[in-house]
C-alpha cells in the first residue's frame, strides 16, 4: 500500500460553515432515520460487528483492520472497540449510525508537533455512494477546526486504491 496524505487548510472553514447550515438533518434520503453521531463507547461492539464483518472485504486494502476482520470473532471486536473507549485524548473517534444501525466511523489523530490533524474514516458496506463519507468529514472538519482548534486537517488514502482517493478529492483536498 502506497500512503498519499493530501491536506485542508483553514482557508477552506467559510465554506465548511456553508456546508453546515442544514444541520440537523431529517430522515437522511434513502433511509427511515437521520444520520447521527457520536463518541464511541462500551458496548459499541455489538454495532461495530456486524458492519465490520460485511464491510472487511470491501475495505480492505486501504483500512488496516479490513485485513485480519475476517477472521475476528466478536471477542476481538469488543476488545479493538474498548481500545478505541479510552480516553485517549487528542485521538477522537465518532460512530455514525441511522436507527440503531451504524453505517460509518470517523476519527482525528493529531499530528506531532504541530496544529495538524489527520482524518480517518469508512462507510460500510451498503452506504457507500449515499453522502455518508462526506457528511463524516464535514463533521470531522467541524471538530477539528471550531471546537479543538486545529490549523490543518489532513486526510491519508492508499495512493494505489482510486477509489479511496474518491472523496477527498470530490471535497478539495490537494
Amino acid at each position: 500500500m502506497q500512503n498519499e496524505v493530501v491536506s485542508l487548510n483553514d482557508s477552506h472553514q467559510d465554506l465548511l460553515a456553508d456546508q453546515l447550515e442544514d444541520f440537523p438533518i431529517p430522515n437522511w434520503p434513502g433511509y427511515d432515520f437521520p444520520l447521527a453521531c457520536r463518541l464511541i463507547k462500551d458496548g459499541d461492539a455489538q454495532y461495530l460487528y456486524p458492519v465490520m464483518k460485511r464491510s472487511a472485504k470491501s475495505l480492505n486494502g486501504y483500512i488496516g483492520w479490513a485485513k485480519y476482520a475476517p477472521e475476528w470473532d466478536f471477542k476481538t471486536v469488543a476488545s479493538s472497540v474498548n481500545d478505541h473507549v479510552k480516553d485517549d485524548l487528542p485521538r477522537w473517534h465518532l460512530i455514525f449510525t441511522i436507527g440503531k444501525q451504524v453505517v460509518g466511523f470517523g476519527s482525528l489523530a493529531p499530528m506531532p508537533h504541530s496544529r495538524d490533524v489527520q482524518v480517518s474514516l469508512w462507510v460500510g458496506l451498503g452506504h457507500e455512494g449515499r453522502g455518508i463519507g462526506k457528511w463524516i468529514v464535514t463533521v470531522l472538519e467541524w471538530y477539528a477546526f471550531y471546537v479543538f482548534g486545529y490549523d490543518n486537517l489532513y486526510y491519508q488514502h492508499d495512493a494505489t486504491n482510486r477509489k479511496s482517493g474518491m472523496l477527498p478529492r470530490r471535497l478539495g483536498f490537494t
